[in-house]
């Protein structure tokens, strides 16, 4: 950590990296591009789950009504997280064979930031903070929303912190390693974890509903091509408007 923590300074003050060395630095992988041709397959994959919620057309405006019809008011949001992710944290405890319970509160912010949840906390005591700013999101917390995050934050998330908070009681995991940061190694499982645990606990397929299933699979989309976009733009400089056009071509 403290070796990672340096390199992140150096940076910071102005030595420059190699973009993969950098990131196989903090992170430790090396970057790599996604073939077109699972892009292309995850797109018809995404077309069939939005053909299937009666969707013929893959654009936005069909796209855009789509989300319409199926939206959530706000005030209804923190609930609905709730009483799905305690559902979900069920069949993981049930599926682990460990109680699954971390303590968590959820609280609604308008910011004009990028990012539409934030998760983060201490020990038993885990916050999750939805950001409605309509600027930034608007349309974006539908039905199926609720499913994708309820799975990703509060099962994925918070599930896997308290899961290392119980393998610490038990003696089974270094201390030091219980200290997180969104700039550290543990964000590769981490994140994979709560973006992907949908496909491996079989319960979870039969318990969410088709649009948290379509969100789940063009969110796996959306995460393919900005991975493209950012490795050029940090490799061969990339230009935005390429950049934009590469991005509307899939999403």
């Amino acid at each position: 950590l403290l070796a990672i923590d340096t390199i992140r300074q150096r940076n910071i003050i102005g030595q420059e990296f190699e973009f993969n060395d950098y990131v196989e630095l903090t992170q430790g992988i090396t970057p790599e591009i996604i073939p077109e041709d699972m892009l292309e397959a995850q797109l018809e994959i995404v077309k069939g789950r939005y053909r299937s919620r009666g969707v013929d057309t893959y654009d936005l405006d069909s796209i855009t009504k789509y989300r319409s019809e199926h939206a959530i008011p706000e005030e209804e949001i923190p609930s609905r997280l709730k009483e799905r992710g305690d559902k979900y944290l069920g069949i993981l405890s049930e599926f682990l064979g460990e109680d699954i319970t971390p303590n968590y509160t959820i609280e609604v912010v308008d910011q004009n930031e990028y990012w539409l949840n934030w998760a983060k906390g201490v020990r038993d005591d885990f916050l999750l903070t939805i950001n409605t700013n309509k600027k930034r999101h608007s349309g974006k917390w539908t039905e199926g929303k609720i499913d994708e995050m309820s799975l990703h934050e509060i099962v994925g998330h918070f599930g896997q912190m308290c899961g290392w908070q119980n393998a610490l009681d038990r003696g089974q995991l270094v201390p030091a390693l219980t200290i997180t940061s969104i700039t550290d190694p543990e964000q590769i499982t981490s994140e994979g974890i709560a973006q992907t645990m949908y496909f491996f606990v079989p319960e979870f397929t039969k318990e969410i509903s088709e649009d948290g299933a379509l969100e789940i699979e063009q969110n796996g989309l959306r995460q393919m091509a900005y991975n493209n976009i950012h490795v050029w733009i940090n490799t061969i400089g990339l230009d935005k408007e390429s950049a934009r056009e590469y991005v509307k071509k899939y999403l």
